[in-house]
């Protein structure tokens, strides 16, 4: 597998407002970077120990250790996986910050399927001794009411 990372994956650091905003989009490129690599120890270190997410996967919300437990599941389960955002959007403050946008998920599961689906997310970091880390994570995908299944489908122009 080429190890080089792909052009969708790159976070615009150059739109940095501020060097803690830029401190943060390297963060995050850094966990792109991690989970295109398929690094799930490169993955956990953008996450403060204490971490909780609210996950698209089967717990209303996880620790650190699930966290790293849902990680190797993706990995052991595709045999590509990468994540990108669209319009990453970042809000600072002292020592706190709130990551959000459109994250669309690309790969290869080992049976051949493909992956490809956008979903919402949000982050929550905190800075300790000149740090940062994200301390929580929400990610959702959009669903029908009507037939309560998750649309998958969906495009980032099909949002509005």
């Amino acid at each position: 597998m080429d190890q080089s990372p792909p052009q969708f994956t790159t976070i615009k650091v150059a739109q940095a407002k501020n060097f803690e905003e830029n401190q943060i989009r390297h963060l995050m490129q850094s966990l792109f970077d991690a989970i295109r690599l398929r690094d799930v120890n490169g993955v956990l270190s953008c996450y403060d120990d204490d971490v909780v997410a609210y996950d698209v996967r089967d717990a209303l919300q996880i620790d650190k250790a699930k966290l790293r437990k849902s990680w190797q599941e993706c990995f052991d389960t595709s045999t590509e996986f990468s994540v990108e955002a669209l319009d990453l959007q970042i809000q600072v403050d002292q020592n706190f910050a709130t990551a959000f946008g459109l994250m669309h998920a690309r790969g290869v599961t080992i049976e051949g399927e493909k992956i490809d689906v956008w979903m919402r997310f949000t982050s929550i970091l905190h800075k300790v001794d000149e740090k940062w880390a994200i301390v929580h994570e929400h990610m959702s995908v959009p669903g029908d009411f009507t037939t309560g299944k998750i649309l998958q489908d969906l495009k980032p122009s099909q949002l509005n």
